[in-house]
């Protein structure tokens, strides 16, 4: 894997749904907690920056990959944004595994598909805590698409406690070549351009994603930079709450 200074990290969540109602999940999420959330859009979402976490942090608020003492207060739980390339997608960030969300998000739009990609040089434990990378080098790249209630899973995991193994899991889909898993090494069974070609055959442009960083009306979910209160989504925290019920 290219070393994360020169290249930025994948790790975002694509979603074909209506981004109102994904907008609505978040709204509603960041309204019902005890903390005063704001949703900050325009400029000040910094859609210019990417989200990861920064060195040594260990609780589970996400910051911003380029912080600094200057820019600490840039940090928050997620962001929203629409693909400039392809407006039928809705996207995702957060500093945690982004995966995660996928379910979530999935079962309150009904959406039609999603695609959850990453590609980072730290790991994660299954609490969510970030392992100290100076215990030794550690990659994740992978990505997990769900279509029509199935779940096609395929990720090359390499750290010092596990060694390194690859896993392909669920019905193969059309956008792989499937000789891509036969690589030797392990290693070379899915890449940074391998997870382009896939999201490109989706209709996305992963270089402008995320490295031109060309995202449409960004809202950004933080405690940190003042915005709109999220407590005045008041219909939205109901929304959610009877959707935890009834889950």
């Amino acid at each position: 894997m290219s070393d994360a200074s020169t290249e930025p990290w994948l790790n975002g969540l694509f979603v074909k749904a209506d981004r109102e109602e994904v907008v609505t999940l978040f709204r509603g999420l960041a309204a019902d907690t005890d903390e005063d959330w704001y949703e900050v859009s325009g400029k000040a979402a910094r859609i210019d920056l990417r989200f990861g976490p920064e060195a040594g942090y260990r609780d589970m608020e996400p910051r911003l990959v380029e912080v600094t003492n200057q820019t600490w207060e840039i940090s928050g739980y997620c962001r929203v944004s629409t693909v400039a390339c392809n407006p039928s997608w809705v996207f995702v960030e957060h500093a945690g595994p982004i995966e995660a969300f996928q379910d979530l998000i999935e079962d309150w739009t009904q959406s039609e598909k999603s695609i959850a990609v990453w590609s980072v040089d730290w790991f994660w434990e299954p609490r969510g805590a970030l392992i100290d990378v100076d215990e030794g080098y550690s990659i994740r790249e992978g990505f997990s698409y769900h279509s029509g209630g199935d779940c096609r899973w395929v990720e090359y995991v390499e750290n010092i406690h596990d060694g390194r193994s690859f896993t392909a899991q669920g019905t193969p889909q059309a956008f792989e070549d499937l000789s891509w898993y036969e690589a030797r090494p392990k290693r070379d069974r899915i890449s940074r351009a391998i997870l382009f070609d896939i999201l490109g055959k989706l209709g996305i442009d992963g270089i402008s994603v995320f490295e031109r960083r060309e995202l449409d009306a960004p809202l950004f979910y933080t405690s940190r930079i003042k915005g709109k209160p999220c407590s005045e989504f008041v219909e939205e925290r109901k929304r959610v709450s009877r959707f935890w019920e009834s889950s």
